[in-house]
């Protein structure tokens, strides 16, 4: 039987070996991949090899950075016949070799030690005659059999500890299922807010996903609901501010989206920074210093306006240098972002409420967390679990991870167009 065995580095550094079952075998960032490599450059489900006695084949499941194989783009299913390297999102490198059963082998060699074995002098037979002769026979018979009770030993091993088909199937079915929500939901129209007549009592989101009744506000938001808004329903410059902010965090999310709920807790807490000094101090701190923001973004792979904000939440109500402190939140900040990812917003979001965990240095934390919750929540989609509103339902994060989330939501929010909310700064844009 021909094996198939991948050798690659994991993020910790450490050297791994792993064989690859026959079957389909999913390799990506994503809890439900038979290969989970958490690297912030792979997609989700990056790679599918289908491995077989007869063949071969991989096929890149559309990712984002793509697969080359010994330098090739792969553009369609591709065949594996001899030994080589996969480069997975411009930089993860696993390199693949094949092994042939060594039964036949090794009972050769066993014969050929036997025959050099014998006293000098003595009669011998050649390997041909051993094998027709009853004294052989007594040697290699009782070999064979070890080898074949190790051999079911073996197998009944790698049985047992194979993932359970249907549940892999499943998960997989669920990722694919996710990949073909995301693909109908960038083909969707923007979300957009449809003011009712009067005489109706809410107002609907409509767009991607389906319809959506808006649940009524809160006292809080309907007291201080900007004048921009007409005539009841949320605040659509808002509105569109916060997923402004939200494509501008991720790496490649552009349709971020928010129920109305959640839209609504972002929204009071920006209502708790309005007309803010301290934020209109740290946003022009901010703005000031946009070049070496940027600098500092660009050499940890982070997007500018995700570590400005960033900086600026972890601030507070305290005034400071921006700059400086995005400085020192960078290194944990890429830290979790190579192992939860930035290509959607969701996912920036993530590494926001894990930073006090990443700065203890537990920086795997949260990818557990949200691998465990996969395992827990099997009819709820993968990008629904990815998120901080479903860690906060589940009690998975606590009051300060969350309201870290949220501020850092809200000051983004805010330095989109300060001035909007009462806050006497220009907008940073880098």
């Amino acid at each position: 039987m021909r094996r198939l065995f991948l050798k690659f580095v994991d993020p910790e550094g450490r050297d791994q070996l792993v064989e690859v079952p026959e079957g389909d075998f999913v390799i990506g960032r994503h809890s439900a991949c038979d290969l989970v490599i958490s690297d912030s450059r792979l997609s989700r489900e990056h790679l599918q090899i289908d491995h077989s006695d007869e063949f071969t084949t991989v096929t890149d499941l559309g990712s984002s950075n793509g697969t080359t194989l010994n330098g090739s783009q792969i553009r369609s299913e591709t065949e594996l016949t001899v030994d080589g390297a996969l480069d997975l999102g411009g930089g993860v490198l696993i390199e693949f070799y094949f092994e042939d059963s060594e039964q036949e082998s090794d009972a050769a060699e066993f014969s050929a030690q036997e025959v050099a074995a014998a006293p000098e002098g003595a009669e011998t037979q050649t390997p041909a005659e051993a094998a027709n002769g009853f004294g052989a026979a007594l040697v290699v018979l009782p070999l064979l059999g070890l080898f074949l009770i190790l051999a079911v030993g073996i197998g009944a091993l790698f049985y047992l500890n194979r993932p359970n088909q249907d549940e892999g199937q499943r998960d997989r079915e669920r990722s694919r299922n996710e990949r073909d929500f995301d693909r109908d939901f960038d083909d969707s129209p923007y979300p957009t807010i449809e003011e009712t007549p009067a005489s109706t009592t809410t107002p609907v989101i409509t767009g991607s996903p389906a319809a959506t009744p808006i649940s009524t506000l809160t006292p809080e938001i309907r007291d201080t609901r900007d004048d921009l808004s007409n005539g009841g329903g949320l605040d659509r410059k808002r509105e569109a501010l916060v997923y402004s902010f939200m494509r501008k965090i991720a790496k490649n999310d552009s349709r971020p989206y928010l129920t109305t709920s959640r839209f609504n807790e972002v929204s009071a807490r920006i209502n708790r920074f309005k007309g803010s000094s301290a934020l209109a101090s740290n946003i022009r701190s901010a703005v000031s210093s946009g070049a070496v923001i940027r600098s500092i973004a660009a050499a940890k792979n982070l997007q500018p306006q995700f570590l400005a904000a960033a900086a600026i939440a972890r601030q507070g109500n305290r005034s400071g240098n921006v700059a400086a402190k995005a400085r020192e939140m960078s290194e944990i900040l890429d830290r979790l972002t190579i192992v939860l990812g930035n290509e959607l917003a969701d996912d920036a979001i993530l590494v926001i409420a894990a930073y006090d965990e990443g700065k203890a240095g537990n920086t795997l934390r949260m990818r557990d967390r949200l691998a465990n919750l996969t395992r827990k929540n099997p009819t709820a989609s993968p990008r629904e679990v990815r998120t901080v509103w479903f860690l906060r339902e589940k009690g998975q994060i606590s009051q300060a991870q969350y309201d870290f989330a949220l501020d850092f939501l809200a000051v983004g929010t805010i330095a989109q167009n300060p001035k909007e909310f009462g806050v006497n700064s220009e907008a940073f844009n880098f």
